[in-house]
């Protein structure tokens, strides 16, 4: 079964360079913590790996490509 890729890379990392411009505006305001920003951009990080990470579990969408493709 092949790996299904999403095509929406550039979108993802668009959405996530958005979400740490905001967080660093933000705590630049003073409006969040600098310990509130560093969770913030570390859970960023998390959610940026994971989603771009090609061993993630992906065997639902495989399965469903394949009964796709019988």
């Amino acid at each position: 079964i092949n790996r299904v890729k999403p095509n929406n890379i550039d979108e993802m990392l668009r959405g996530y360079y958005l979400e740490r411009k905001i967080i660093f505006e933000y705590e630049a305001q003073h409006l969040i913590t600098a310990k509130q920003a560093r969770r913030m951009r570390q859970n960023v990080n998390e959610l940026e790996s994971y989603s771009l990470r090609e061993s993630a579990n992906t065997l639902p969408y495989d399965l469903i490509e394949y009964a796709r493709n019988r």
